[in-house]
């Protein structure tokens, strides 16, 4: 599952209250400065507000533009937000907390208070009024979560690596390795799951790799920069693999019963699927992907309304998986 970057909702919060009341306006280099971003970043939080509020003025004097908000403009808060959209942001608070994702709970908690805080008072009463009613009335399915938790401080300094281009040293635990060891990486991005992941190109085996961050002792940037390689796409990296792992790639055929027919053709189990409906009235997904162990414990959901087609590696992987439950039970 991929996140909103919720700090960059609350520094534009903050940036549209300065703009509000700064009288001579703020250029892109005030705004660079600020929130120690690059002025190409300081560009896009500026034409986010101006969609937002297109009454931003600008000014131009001696040493450049400058752009400012009139101070009405914030009255368009008080007819967008309501406790609707209040709600939305508070069941993503609470995914975030049972996913144990204490990062973007805190960032979207953060959000929360931000949006309020630029409310009228009026607004906000009944807001909050409306707001306890949704709040209790909605809720997410209980499933077995992860506790571990991993170094905050790891995942800001690699962030920060991803946004200036820096390389990283990892000192990195693996349980089957009796000392810490230690890489020099590229980082790309995250990925959230039961665990978290950072993907990064290692610089010694010169390939992509995923590392969990819980596992992660220590993160240190380098002074040294790196190359982003243009050719890489997280999205992409995500989809050769049937969850998280990356092995070998397999043109994978599944045959569903047409007592789920319906409730099949309304999954999207993988970017690559395609869906046929054959004669008898079952679907037929094919698809191409990675991670046959993760895709093996997902057809356990299915039961006996999945059939494996192919390959047979997948095949032999289930029998052996159903074997070894039978002996255990």
């Amino acid at each position: 599952m991929t996140f909103i970057r919720y700090e960059r909702a609350e520094i534009l919060i903050d940036l549209i209250l300065r703009l509000q009341i700064s009288r001579q306006g703020l250029s892109l280099d005030d705004i660079a400065s600020q929130y120690s971003v690059s002025r190409r970043t300081a560009e896009r939080f500026r034409d986010a507000i101006e969609r937002l509020f297109p009454s931003l003025d600008e000014i131009k004097d001696g040493k450049g533009k400058k752009w400012r908000l009139p101070t009405q403009s914030l009255n368009i808060l008080n007819s967008i937000l309501d406790s609707d959209t209040i709600s939305a942001l508070e069941t993503a608070h609470k995914y975030f907390k049972e996913s144990n994702l204490e990062h973007h709970q805190k960032e979207i908690q953060t959000l929360i208070l931000s949006l309020k805080s630029l409310l009228d008072v009026k607004k906000l009463n009944k807001l909050e009024t409306d707001l306890e009613v949704l709040v209790l009335s909605e809720g997410l399915a209980m499933r077995p979560k992860s506790n571990i938790k991993y170094d905050l401080n790891n995942l800001e300094i690699l962030r920060e690596c991803i946004l200036s281009c820096h390389s990283c040293q990892l000192y990195y635990n693996r349980p089957s390795k009796p000392r810490q060891e230690v890489y020099e990486i590229n980082p790309y991005g995250f990925i959230f799951d039961t665990f978290s992941y950072l993907v990064a190109y290692n610089t010694e085996i010169r390939d992509y790799r995923l590392y969990r961050m819980d596992r992660i002792h220590k993160a240190v940037s380098l002074e040294k920069g790196f190359i982003v390689d243009n050719s890489f796409s997280l999205q992409k990296y995500r989809e050769q693999s049937f969850g998280i792992y990356q092995d070998e790639q397999y043109e994978i055929e599944l045959l569903f019963s047409k007592d789920v027919a319906n409730e099949v053709q309304q999954f999207t189990f993988h970017p690559t699927q395609k869906l046929t409906t054959e004669g008898d009235g079952s679907i037929k997904l094919e698809l191409v992907t990675g991670g046959l162990e993760e895709l093996c414990n997902y057809l356990f959901k299915w039961g006996k309304d999945v059939r494996i087609i192919s390959p047979k590696v997948l095949k032999d992987m289930m029998k052996a998986k159903c074997h070894s439950i039978l002996e255990n039970t």
